[in-house]
């Protein structure tokens, strides 16, 4: 099979769109269908908003051509820009390259970005080593390409850190479920409440940088802050774990948008989600729109096991049951490799309650290209 029979065009018309009453929600880009990719358009009659403008190549083990996984990324970011450029804010949940833009391509992705308001996860705190130094690199690309004065090093201030969240009180079931574990997860627990100190340790003493604004572009810091622009309310929630229980991958920001009694909720990346106290959010949001991120199950064995898949499943079945929302696209990670046999469960209870769950690529009437190239072969 060549890419080029997959390659999804620019103009679809309203295939990939979900209609919510005032709402429209693109779906820009997903793992679904072709790259790492997690993007969507928000039209509401106030405001445009593109979430997570970033797209990467599918990894090594998946089983396509490397020149056919570049096209497929070019494609995400084609689509990304031709949907981008009409926005009035972009949102970035976290510094992965699959969700925010290379240093490599910003120049030529910038017109996303010119004369926007950018909500954007703090890069300060609640951020692991590796992100931060992406985070820096970003917005010092987004400053001197779009009108900032001297060096992003201007904006560089002391510290202002302030312990206010402790991850064990914030999540109190998943805590004591590790807290109560012996062997050798016990001893994965106490690698992990190292790793925290490090870093905790290391938003003390690094220098921050401020947001900013010049005459072309706004950066605001979002992580649990609201936004209001006409009628239509942007909510975003405190930084949330990319993942596991303390994952040294680090954390993200999820968000939810209002128009009326119209709510979306884009989760970002929680695999699953993995976190009960994460499916009690989204379940407490009361959204009737989910994009979600289903659990890395190409990575089982090693980044994620058999407990990780079975609370993936069994807080989405949760989700599926308590919102009831109309329709959830579950993609990402979760369509880097086959992954229906394994969320069966799932299926059957979004079936059982009349709830729309699907792929993005389902959503637009394709096979996720996981499973096109398995029947294929």
């Amino acid at each position: 099979m060549m890419s080029g029979d997959y390659l999804v065009p620019n103009d679809l018309g309203d295939k990939d769109v979900i209609g919510l009453n005032s709402m429209r929600i693109r779906l820009i880009f997903f793992d679904s269908l072709g790259a790492k990719c997690s993007s969507v358009l928000v039209e509401t009659p106030d405001v445009s908003i593109l979430i997570d403008p970033g797209a990467a190549g599918l990894q090594p083990g998946f089983p396509l051509p490397l020149e056919d996984k570049a096209l497929l990324r070019e494609r995400a970011f084609e689509r990304i820009l031709h949907y981008g450029v009409s926005s009035d804010v972009v949102v970035i949940t976290h510094y992965h390259y699959d969700h925010h833009i290379h240093p490599s391509r910003l120049e030529g992705m910038i017109d996303i970005f010119r004369d926007k308001t950018l909500l954007i996860k703090d890069p300060n705190q609640w951020i692991n080593g590796s992100q931060r130094l992406r985070a820096l690199k970003f917005l010092s690309g987004i400053y001197e390409l779009l009108g900032g004065e001297g060096s992003v090093k201007d904006l560089m201030e002391d510290s202002k850190f302030r312990m206010s969240s402790d991850p064990f009180n914030d999540h109190p079931r998943t805590s004591a479920l590790w807290l109560e574990a012996e062997g050798k997860k016990r001893m994965v627990l106490e690698a992990k409440k190292r790793w925290f100190s490090r870093i905790v340790e290391a938003w003390r003493v690094k220098k921050w940088i401020r947001p900013f604004q010049t005459d072309h572009v706004k950066v605001v810091f979002a992580d649990g802050r609201e936004f209001r622009f006409g009628d239509t309310i942007i909510r975003f929630s405190n930084p949330l774990f990319h993942g596991q229980f303390l994952d040294n991958v680090g954390w993200v920001i999820g968000l939810m948008i209002e128009h009326g009694k119209d709510r979306f909720l884009f989760t970002s990346d929680l695999q699953g989600p993995i976190i009960e106290e994460y499916a009690e959010w989204i379940v407490d949001s009361k959204p009737d729109v989910i994009v979600a991120d289903g659990p890395p199950l190409y990575t089982y064995g090693f980044m994620i096991g058999r407990e990780d898949v079975e609370w993936a499943a069994k807080n989405m079945r949760l989700i599926i049951r308590d919102a009831r929302p109309t329709e959830i696209i579950w993609d990402h990670h979760m369509c880097r490799g086959l992954f229906r046999d394994r969320l069966g469960d799932v299926y059957e209870c979004a079936e059982r309650m009349s709830v729309k769950l699907c792929t993005a690529a389902e959503h637009i009437g394709r096979k996720p290209l996981i499973e096109h190239v398995a029947s294929y072969k």
